[in-house]
């Protein structure tokens, strides 16, 4: 997950909590437990041009 620029306080505990409550919240939604990675701001890449259609074609 990337984060803001104001996410970032300089407490670890500060960003613990972020997780768990991101964790919590898609468990809640979505019903799965996934892995919660705090990653800089704009560290994630970002995808260039049109955006790339993915079809299904499996039986």
């Amino acid at each position: 997950m990337e984060m803001t620029d104001d996410a970032f306080t300089g407490s670890w505990r500060d960003l613990e909590e972020l997780e768990k409550r991101v964790r919590s919240r898609l468990l809640a939604v979505l019903s799965i437990s996934p892995k919660v990675k705090l990653l800089e701001p704009r560290s994630l890449e970002r995808s260039l041009g049109k955006a790339k259609r993915v079809i299904d074609k499996r039986k």
